[in-house]
């Protein structure tokens, strides 16, 4: 049955008296044959009962597919526990399109949370400190519902049964072939047939995936500096013999250390003094002297 949405404050109690009263039969007549309801824009006309008709229905070889714009509106029609009762007896939920906050926390609680490596960079706490690469597991989320709020028109959230949940691509019934010559154009929509790449193909009881159905996800990169500190931290020598090193380079290039002891007023002469043995007093005049001279 397919209504004019135009017409829906009309048509509503008729559609919803359709509805009730299919589902009634085919549990009264003990219905054997599988009968699938695809109930769109469920909201529209309030079904008596229908959650709680949902744990029983499977029995009768009957499912329903209850498609809703936002699941704020089940809790407005049927209340906060028949939506928990939709969530919990639904094998099957999509998720797309997801504008309303509360819907993304929630997706984002079902998806649960995840272990994601974090790499820090130890710098050292002074000029002679080793550097570091550190990695560390922390808990996050495995998809913020930030992230869900901002996913693409043509993505969804997949959840089924107890198995893993998946993001997935969203064709069209045009864009599967052979779904796409069978179905004629909506008289509701003009009545012409929706134009699109084929992202999907069925053949019997398989499926294969055209390039059009394909997208790539790029892993975030790991920026290359930090291994390469990282590794740094192998040439930096021990800080014990960091300052002998440096003691022994300034002698090699600037020469010996020498002080000065004996000086005029005018400091226009002075005497200097270093280490024994090694270094021999200097004298300098007519000229001003420095502290400290240095002499190879």
């Amino acid at each position: 049955m397919l209504c004019d949405y135009s017409r829906m404050d009309e048509y509503r109690y008729w559609l919803k008296l359709m509805v009730w009263a299919a589902l009634k039969e085919l549990i009264r007549e003990d219905n054997a044959v599988p009968v699938r309801l695809l109930l769109d824009e469920l909201t529209n006309y309030a079904l008596p009962g229908l959650p709680e008709a949902l744990t029983g229905l499977a029995g009768y070889g009957i499912r329903v597919s209850m498609i809703v714009q936002e699941l704020e509106e089940i809790v407005r029609v049927y209340g906060r526990e028949a939506l928990d009762t939709i969530l919990s007896q639904t094998d099957v939920k999509q998720f797309f399109a997801v504008s309303s906050l509360k819907t993304a926390q929630m997706v984002s609680a079902m998806l649960g949370d995840t272990e994601k490596t974090r790499e820090s960079v130890n710098l050292g706490t002074d000029l002679f400190g080793l550097t570091g690469l550190g990695l560390g597991k922390v808990k996050a989320p495995l998809m913020t519902p930030d992230q869900i709020r901002r996913m693409s028109r043509d993505e969804q959230i997949i959840f089924i049964g107890n198995l893993h949940p998946a993001k997935a691509l969203k064709p069209g019934i045009h864009e599967i072939d052979p779904w796409n010559h069978q179905v004629e154009g909506n008289p509701l929509h003009g009545g012409s047939r929706l134009q699109g790449n084929v992202k999907m193909i069925l053949r019997g009881n398989s499926a294969r995936v055209t390039r059009h159905g394909r997208r790539r996800h790029d892993a975030p990169r790991r920026p290359m500096l930090w291994p390469i500190i990282a590794s740094m931290a192998a040439f930096v020598p021990n800080r014990s013999a960091v300052l002998p090193a440096a003691l022994v380079a300034a002698v090699l290039i600037l020469g010996w250390p020498m002080l000065r002891v004996e000086y005029t007023a005018d400091m226009r002469w002075c005497r200097y003094f270093g280490l024994p043995v090694v270094t021999q007093p200097v004298t300098l005049m007519g000229q001003e002297c420095p502290l400290i001279i240095w002499r190879k």
